[in-house]
């Protein structure tokens, strides 16, 4: 389970974002499925 707590940019309303920071939490049942998520955010 990915739940997205926040989402930051960096630029005005009427402009497109270089760069976007997000936060929250990652759950997972197995250390392997939390492994996977965590690369898959990454990407």
């Amino acid at each position: 389970v990915v739940s997205v707590g926040f989402i930051r940019t960096y630029k005005s309303v009427e402009e497109i974002p270089s760069r976007v920071e997000f936060g929250g939490t990652i759950r997972s049942l197995s250390s392997e499925g939390l492994s996977l998520l965590t690369k898959r955010i990454r990407e």
